[in-house]
């Protein structure tokens, strides 16, 4: 396993936005995760990665514990997360947003930004990390362009791509494909999927658009009111009761 949540709780007064919440992900997987709004599906992702404090469980990565660990501390041992707005460095050129991020994720410790040698050969490190990210991303045409000027399709791929740069072995992407067109979500589809197959990054993905995540997913956690309705393939999640209740309605196909 490489994500285990076990009995994961978060209660905000007397609400529980994650309610006794256990589910693991497997090597070489991408697992959906879906829900209506207000069901937990970005609070989930805040307490994994330490944003915000579990109120019970507890969250092991890769065999070690990381409930209660900062933010920073959880994002060196490779747990990464995107957002659901585009997070760029808007007055930034698309290689240095990339560039800025390749050096922390090649560096490492904060501590060591004040070893002479390490900061060199991250440095280099990270400039070989930037052209192979563009070039992967289909990025490097844009590679001089402002990030602010782009079409925000590309922004959202460009925020993915700076998230890869810190070097993850499992990302964590929350709703990529919010505010995006059907071409822009195609697009975003496609490179979530090579994110694991190219790349053999592990995948969590909450979106709401129902035929990207059955496409690229080997397996859904479908969420209500902070609780798991069920964990399954795609093709039995999109028939199961209860979500279709919960969540997709009975139009949905």
């Amino acid at each position: 396993m490489v994500l285990e949540v076990a009995g994961l709780s978060k209660a905000f007064g007397g609400v529980h936005a994650i309610n006794d919440l256990s589910f693991t992900t497997r090597r070489g997987e991408i697992l959906g995760v879906i829900g209506p709004n207000g069901s937990g599906k970005t609070t989930l992702f805040n307490v994994i990665t330490g944003v915000m404090p579990a109120t019970a469980g507890s969250v092991r990565f890769r065999g070690e514990a990381i409930t209660g660990l900062p933010t920073d501390a959880i994002s060196r041992r490779g747990l990464i997360r995107t957002f659901q707005s585009a997070t760029v460095f808007k007055n930034e050129t698309v290689y240095e947003n990339i560039r800025r991020s390749s050096i922390f994720g090649c560096i490492g410790k904060p501590s060591w930004f004040f070893r002479p040698g390490v900061v060199a050969n991250g440095q280099r490190r990270a400039k070989e990390t930037v052209a192979e990210l563009l070039e992967f991303s289909g990025l490097s045409d844009v590679a001089t362009t402002v990030a602010g000027t782009l079409p925000y399709g590309k922004q959202k791929i460009l925020g993915v791509v700076i998230a890869l740069a810190q070097q993850p072995t499992q990302l964590l992407m929350d709703e990529p494909a919010a505010g995006l067109n059907p071409t822009e979500t195609l697009a975003m589809g496609q490179l979530v999927a090579q994110i694991r197959d190219k790349r053999s990054i592990d995948v969590v993905l909450v979106e709401h658009d129902i035929k990207m995540v059955t496409s690229v997913c080997d397996r859904i956690l479908a969420l209500n009111y902070g609780k798991a309705i069920a964990i399954d393939v795609p093709a039995k999640i999109v028939r199961h009761p209860e979500v279709i209740d919960a969540y997709l309605g009975v139009d949905h196909e």
